[in-house]
């Protein structure tokens, strides 16, 4: 989601930004190993992955990334060869560096260098957000988001970022709330997450609006009304993302878990034994699967694609490790049930 802004007077391709996109979004729902397995492009690594690789791969495409949100002074490659010298600032090169290393604070002050240089630059400001939510500091992102936004308001990607600083806020709001003490405060902090929800579900509209086929924007839209456990809705945007990305595991699998939430098992499940089938890796796909067959009394279905599924990512034992992965609240309760009578059952042997 870390690429910039386009103003009109550019004439863009955006072939590598999507593509830069959808593998960040699928590193944010499975690891760096399952990331790697499930992309189409890199399947031939097998098993064998080693870390160095995984790490070269996240800095190439970090790096990559960021350097798509300077193209108001470059012209976007419209391939796969991303070149650092493309990026003519040396401030704006210098902070993709940082960046790739995952250095946010130097990229914070590099960045804000370029905006004092080139204040009329959306681009410049995106970067300087985009270092910004790196950081935790959502804030301070949301103001130079806005400023982008206002730079470039006929450019789909400001608003799509912009929603992303919101939804920080509005988890930060929630988090916080069961510290306040009182009903009350309590209340007061989950209607002011609902509205940054709400704010940011308007953006990724926005962004939609301006380019239909913006999948990030039908993703990020559905993961929001997620947290606004407005289900339904959320689901149809899932199906509209994966649809519109059809390589993207994670779209596809954030699909099949809605439609378990709502009811329709069926096609939940005939989804997952997909993606299995196509990804063999995909963990959290295998473990889903295994709450989804353990529901449909298909016990020794269930514990087999359970053992598959944590004998390679052991952390899918943990209940809290689940839920970090927002899997709908159905899919918890029946994967938290099933885990149980699984252990049970393994103790009693």
């Amino acid at each position: 989601e870390m690429c910039g802004t386009v103003p009109n007077r550019y004439s863009v391709q955006f072939d590598l930004a999507k593509h830069v996109r959808s593998r960040i979004s699928l590193l944010h729902r499975q690891s760096a190993q399952e990331y790697l397995m499930a992309a189409p492009s890199y399947q031939d690594y097998g098993h064998a992955v080693e870390s160095a690789k995984m790490r070269d791969l996240v800095a190439v495409v970090a790096a990559a990334s960021m350097m798509l949100s300077t193209c108001t002074e470059v012209y976007a490659a419209t391939d796969y060869n991303v070149r650092l010298q493309d990026v003519d600032n040396p401030d704006t090169r210098a902070g993709v560096l940082a960046v790739s290393r995952g250095d946010f604070a130097l990229a914070e002050a590099l960045f804000k260098n370029v905006t004092n240089g080139f204040p009329d630059s959306a681009s410049a400001w995106s970067n300087l957000a985009n270092a910004q939510l790196s950081l935790d500091k959502p804030a301070e992102s949301l103001q130079n988001y806005t400023r982008a936004v206002n730079l470039a308001p006929d450019a789909p990607v400001p608003y799509l970022n912009r929603a992303l600083a919101k939804d920080r806020l509005g988890v930060s709001a929630r988090g916080g709330a069961s510290n306040l003490g009182s009903h009350a405060a309590t209340d007061a902090a989950e209607r002011d997450a609902l509205d940054f929800f709400r704010d940011a579900v308007m953006d990724c509209d926005t962004a939609i609006g301006l380019d239909p086929n913006e999948f990030a924007a039908h993703h990020n839209k559905a993961m929001l009304l997620m947290r606004m456990e407005l289900y339904d809705e959320a689901t149809v945007e899932h199906g509209i993302a994966a649809d519109l990305a059809p390589g993207i595991a994670g779209y596809r699998f954030a699909h099949a878990i809605g439609l378990y939430q709502i009811g329709d098992e069926v096609k939940a499940k005939r989804l997952l034994q997909g993606l299995i089938r196509k990804y063999p890796n995909y963990n959290e796909a295998k473990a889903a699967l295994a709450a989804i067959l353990w529901g449909q009394g298909e016990l020794a279905a269930a514990e087999d694609q359970y053992l598959a599924a944590v004998s390679s990512n052991s952390k899918l034992s943990s209940i809290a490790y689940v839920r970090s992965l927002l899997w709908t609240p159905l899919l918890v309760e029946r994967y938290d049930q099933f885990k149980n009578i699984q252990v049970q059952h393994m103790t009693s042997r």
